[in-house]
């Protein structure tokens, strides 16, 4: 396994694509990347120019601290 390779699978194995974050947090992929362009929701990592993940305890504190746990903008 190549250093690249070794560090994406690191990355996989703690962060979660898009589409988890989105049925996690009860909404829709469109909002999550509306939060995104306005500088809202949950932390996010962006790997290249397309691929964007989520750490599952920052979506786990992003629901928490959201009014009716999840769902709305922080």
């Amino acid at each position: 396994m190549s250093p690249v390779d070794n560090h994406q699978s690191q990355i996989d194995a703690g962060y979660r694509d898009e589409r988890f974050a989105a049925a996690y947090l009860s909404v829709s992929v469109d909002t999550l990347r509306g939060w995104r362009r306005r500088r809202q929701g949950p932390r996010f990592l962006k790997l290249g120019a397309k691929s964007v993940r989520y750490s599952l305890r920052d979506l786990i504190s992003f629901a928490e601290a959201s009014p009716g746990g999840g769902g709305t903008a922080a």
